[in-house]
């Protein structure tokens, strides 16, 4: 019923004026309308469908060089170059696959990229490079990529969660696909998935937990776009009432819960998690509650968002209601009307996006469809490498100590497992400070208290890490405190953390960073030997941690005797956090 649009499309596409790459990329234009047109063709085997895409494929390539080279999927030349390899899958043109190598011959895969979001960042590239690799083999090293999406994570000290780039003046990290910690989660799992050798459960898992955080919260994922800190209670309140406008921006697929529900889907098609099921429940309901109300028909931001999960949850989860409501969807006037006064065709905006999801609905397979992953490509087998190891080969040793920590810390994994671990383990001990065998003799009572005796290596690690690896300004010495109720017959003393060695000009990335390494610990800390002046910069870091629960000065004669020094006693103390 959808074909009458089809011709409407490609005389758009042929005449079109093409001033800038978002004239010719998947997200806003040509490349887009493409890639429905290559689908068109394999549905339909069309010969006149075949002939516009020559004449459009020329187009592009004879336009898209004039535009500064950016390395992204969706809005870059990487989506172009995938463009071409598919295109190159139902043509005999050899010229095709030259397009290809000659776009990623002029790709700086090294370009900095001002987030790790699916749409615009490291996430998207990563993806984007997997999606090419389906039909067109590129050799080009993903690992790279990979190091720079870690890099950027960060633990969120409310949620206890994973969190990527930091915004300026942004309330909150985003949840959601394109440009939140959904799409991020989603890509790793997919990489995860493509390669024989990682797995990186734990560490996507930690990512959803931030953003479940909020669900908790708000009852369904927030678009933390859409609050001013000036009025946040009342961004919330306008946000959730569907009687007014802000219902576009919470169904989106962009950074609403359509998108999160395809994250979920995927991962809950991989992993098999109860709480994951539960979300994609939640999507469910509210796509039975929203989906007749939108007004905006695009699949970046409006109705298309929560079809494209709909055929996500039909394909993937074989879900029958939601071919049901699709089915629905695809022959009502409701529908019918939107697509009759649409003027935008491009594939995220417009009408191309609708078609799209309905020729993949008509053909009830997944296969190269760019906007989520076929989960049928490759089987999801048990992997034989943890994530830790593969930081150890990234050469990025401070985030794989936090993450050998984090994963010992939430696994409870006994020390029996982890001292086997390390000694059959040559890339963990390489070059690494773990101490000696008869350090770490299997006596009862440290077996039965494993985790605690293994965060004291672990801590040890961490310090050698951070001495070695890219915080060449910061010296850090570590010692795990010792519960001494645990250890009394033994005799073990308690310690405490201690950071001592520690200059630099910056205060702050100072305190950023011990803020993430205590943190990850649950620590007590120590200010002696931290403090080596007791200026007023002094002051505001030391009320800084304080006032975010970091040191506990209570629970240590030396820090009392520290604060006695630093701030006169405890009110002075409390004078400086107030006014900090």
């Amino acid at each position: 019923m959808y074909k009458r649009y089809i011709g409407q499309i490609i005389n758009y596409s042929l005449e079109k004026e093409i001033s800038s790459l978002d004239d010719i990329n998947i997200t806003n234009g040509l490349s887009g309308i493409t890639l429905l047109l290559i689908k068109y063709y394999q549905v339909y085997k069309c010969d006149s469908v075949l002939n516009s895409l020559v004449i459009l494929s020329e187009r592009i390539d004879s336009t898209y060089a004039k535009f500064d080279i950016s390395v992204d999927f969706y809005t870059g030349h990487l989506g172009i170059a995938y463009m071409f390899a598919l295109l190159s899958t139902i043509t005999d043109d050899a010229c095709n696959e030259k397009r290809v190598e000659t776009i990623l011959s002029k790709l700086d895969f090294d370009q900095p990229l001002s987030s790790s979001d699916v749409l615009g960042g490291h996430s998207g590239v990563l993806l984007g490079l997997i999606k090419l690799n389906e039909i067109y083999s590129h050799g080009i090293e993903l690992n790279e990529i990979l190091v720079k999406i870690f890099r950027s994570a960060k633990f969120d000290n409310v949620s206890n969660g994973i969190i990527f780039d930091k915004r300026p003046n942004q309330l909150k990290e985003y949840c959601g696909f394109a440009h939140g910690v959904s799409g991020v989660a989603y890509v790793l799992a997919v990489y995860s998935k493509n390669s024989c050798n990682v797995d990186l459960y734990k560490f996507i898992h930690r990512c959803l937990k931030y953003e479940n955080h909020y669900l908790k919260t708000y009852e369904l994922w927030p678009d933390f776009r859409a609050f001013p800190i000036a009025d946040l209670e009342g961004a919330i309140s306008r946000y959730f009432d569907t009687g007014k406008d802000g219902i576009s921006s919470h169904v989106s697929w962009c950074n609403g819960f359509s998108g999160i529900g395809i994250n979920r889907i995927f991962l809950y098609k991989l992993f098999g998690d109860k709480e994951l099921f539960e979300d994609i429940e939640l999507v469910r309901k509210n796509i039975s509650k929203y989906i007749y109300k939108q007004t905006d028909l695009s699949v970046c931001c409006g109705l298309g968002s929560m079809m494209l999960f709909l055929l996500v949850d039909f394909l993937i989860l074989d879900n029958s209601r939601s071919k049901i409501i699709l089915e629905e969807i695809f022959f009502s006037k409701f529908l019918q009307k939107k697509v009759d006064s649409c003027t935008d065709y491009s594939m995220f905006y417009g009408l191309s996006g609708i078609l799209y999801i309905y020729l993949y609905f008509l053909e009830g397979g997944a296969d190269n469809n760019f906007l989520f992953y076929d989960h049928h490509n490759h089987r999801y087998e048990n992997k034989t490498i943890l994530y830790e190891d593969l930081m150890i080969k990234l050469k990025y040793p401070d985030l794989y100590a936090q993450m050998v920590s984090q994963q010992m810390i939430d696994s409870k994994i006994s020390f029996r497992e982890f001292f086997h671990t390390i000694q059959h383990n040559e890339s963990f001990n390489s070059g690494l400070y773990l101490g000696k065998k008869k350090d770490f003799h299997l006596r009862k009572s440290v077996y039965y208290n494993s985790e605690i005796y293994a965060e004291e290596i672990l801590c040890k690690h961490l310090a050698e890490c951070i001495e070695k690896g890219g915080l060449s300004k910061i010296i850090v010495k570590i010692e795990l405190k010792i519960n001494e109720r645990m250890f009394i017959d033994k005799g073990v003393q308690s310690t405490y953390l201690e950071v001592v060695n520690i200059y630099s000009s910056n205060k702050f990335a100072i305190s950023n960073q011990l803020f993430s390494i205590i943190k990850l610990f649950n620590s007590d800390l120590t200010i002696t030997d931290f403090i080596k002046k007791t200026e007023l910069n002094d002051k505001l870091l030391i009320a800084s941690f304080i006032k975010n629960q970091i040191l506990i000065p209570v629970k240590s004669e030396a820090n009392r005797l520290t604060i006695n020094k630093v701030f006169g006693g405890m009110d002075d103390l409390l004078n400086v956090i107030e006014s900090h």
